[in-house]
């Protein structure tokens, strides 16, 4: 999405104290990969870094301001929500350092992170080579990464769940989804026979001639099956929060055309 400002930093805090049993195999760390879990004062703070945007080297005030808002915040997990570099990445090695120096005020810490992709994240994929799920191996070789390719039968790359425990360790408590919002509707859809573009699109469109893409029905249903299966596995709902990059616009768009949409009230 268009960049308005150098980068859009949320901070979320969150305090829960459930009590759930059991052991949430399916989207566990590895080993050799941090858990999530909340702290001793049983909080589990979040710090998004949105719309980072930049080329290689990063300007550095955008590094200096990630470590100051690290050092402050102290975080238990970072989440970096797309949008992550620009089309000016020159090669796949200029990538990959690229996201070395994005990602070191979270290394450096030992701060757990992830990500999830947004419309310009492969815009400089004609010079590197470097598809989303290509980019994904560079990521994921990190220590702290957690964020996982996905389901190859699912849309998009980057959708993921984690498990957040509590802060004894034992129980699964929390969830954190991240889901690939994709690009434009024009790209990969050749699956419609209409003009999707134009078909999909209402006359007053969120953004003028809006025609950002959407989460595919094969994402919500892995995530509808997912979350099932949390809870079958614990007998209750787990609650979470769930990252994307493109805000979806259906709420805003049924108020837009109401009689378009059938809108009473």
């Amino acid at each position: 999405m268009k960049k308005a400002t150098l980068f859009l930093m949320l901070l979320l805090g969150m305090v829960l104290s459930l009590s759930l049993s059991g052991y949430l195999t399916y989207a566990e760390a590895t080993s050799q990969k941090p858990t999530l879990k909340f702290n001793d004062s049983g909080t589990f703070k979040i710090v998004m870094f949105s719309d980072v945007q930049d080329k290689f080297p990063i300007d550095p005030r955008t590094i200096k301001a990630m470590n100051d808002i690290l050092d402050f915040e102290k975080p238990d997990f970072v989440i970096l929500v797309g949008d992550n570099c620009t089309g000016e990445i020159e090669s796949a090695e200029e990538f990959r350092l690229y996201v070395q120096q994005m990602v070191t005020p979270m290394e450096k810490r030992g701060i757990p992170w992830a990500h999830v992709y947004g419309n310009h994240d492969e815009d400089h994929m004609e010079k590197t080579g470097l598809t989303k799920e290509r980019q994904q191996e560079i990521y994921e070789a990190f220590p702290h990464c957690l964020s996982q390719r996905g389901p190859k039968e699912v849309a998009g790359a980057g959708n993921f769940v984690l498990p957040v425990y509590s802060s004894d360790g034992k129980q699964v408590v929390f969830a954190v989804w991240g889901l690939d919002s994709h690009a434009y509707l024009e790209d990969n859809n050749s699956w419609y026979d209409g003009n999707l573009e134009q078909d999909a699109i209402l006359k007053n469109g969120l953004q003028g001639n809006h025609n950002y893409d959407f989460i595919k029905f094969s994402q919500i249903r892995w995530y509808w099956d997912t979350s099932v299966e949390m809870e079958k596995k614990y007998g209750q709902k787990i609650p979470g929060i769930l990252f994307t990059h493109i805000p979806l616009p259906e709420h805003r768009l049924i108020a837009m055309n109401p009689e378009q949409t059938g809108m009473i009230g």
